[in-house]
């Protein structure tokens, strides 16, 4: 479903990716561990040309975003942005709109979809979120929890076959991090590609079918939880793990 080939991106003299390579495939879980700083956000951020980068290439299904301006590549970002939605670190609401209204903006200005049909499918997407009896509240009136399930369901709205997530949990209790955590695994069963940057150990174990650690802009080490997590090999990966211990 997405496929990144040795992205390399720099910001004035710092170099912050530098050539990192991964799959995501469907129905599967991918989770991007690492320091802060090791170019994780960044990575995430190039797949749907929020941060343009300077070599390799990036897939999406049959679409490809080449290294270099953005602005000629207007099409195929359009596409992209079609199929891959995103949920924000910081959800990213528009407060002075409600809950469903937040879920239907999408479907209407991006889609055209009818006040309705649009309104029909985001209360659907609502009830799958346990957030239905929230449709008219505001955002600022919602715990995190519930905001990061609405951005969940806003991302939903679009139908994309992959989602990205940015550190989902990072401003949520454990046991908010574990309905997350859940809803992430059953958006995989029905065959969504996802990938998430967190730097949440025990989320990512829960969670993950796949996990790469990131360090120095490039993927240091990959492999299942038990792999990564109970038998690490790179220097990278053991470090990770003996500061999160």
């Amino acid at each position: 479903m997405i496929r990144i080939l040795d992205v390399h991106k720099r910001f004035s003299d710092a170099a912050i990716l530098r050539g990192a390579s991964l799959d995501v495939e469907r129905g599967k879980v991918a989770v991007l561990l690492g320091m802060s700083g090791s170019g994780k956000s960044t990575l995430l951020r190039t797949i749907n040309g929020l941060t343009p980068f300077d070599q390799g290439e990036i897939l999406v299904d049959d679409l490809r975003l080449s290294a270099g301006a953005l602005t000629t590549q207007q099409g195929t970002l359009h596409h992209i942005r079609q199929r891959v939605g995103m949920v924000f670190q910081q959800f990213h609401l528009f407060p002075h709109r409600s809950v469903l209204e937040n879920v239907m903006e999408a479907p209407r200005c991006v889609l055209g979809h009818s006040r309705e049909a649009a309104r029909d499918a985001g209360r659907a997407l609502l009830q799958q979120m346990g957030l239905q009896h929230l449709e008219n509240a505001r955002p600022s009136s919602l715990s995190g929890g519930q905001q990061q399930r609405v951005a969940i369901a806003r991302a939903m709205a679009m139908n994309p076959t992959a989602l990205l997530f940015d550190e989902p949990t990072s401003a949520l209790d454990p046991r908010t991090s574990a309905d997350v955590a859940a809803i992430i695994t059953e958006l995989a069963r029905d065959g969504q590609a996802i990938l998430v940057v967190t730097h949440a150990i025990p989320f990512a174990r829960g969670v993950a079918d796949w996990i790469h650690v990131m360090h120095d802009g490039r993927i240091a080490e990959s492999g299942t939880p038990e792999q990564v997590l109970g038998h690490p090999i790179s220097e990278a990966t053991k470090r990770l793990l003996a500061d999160a211990n």
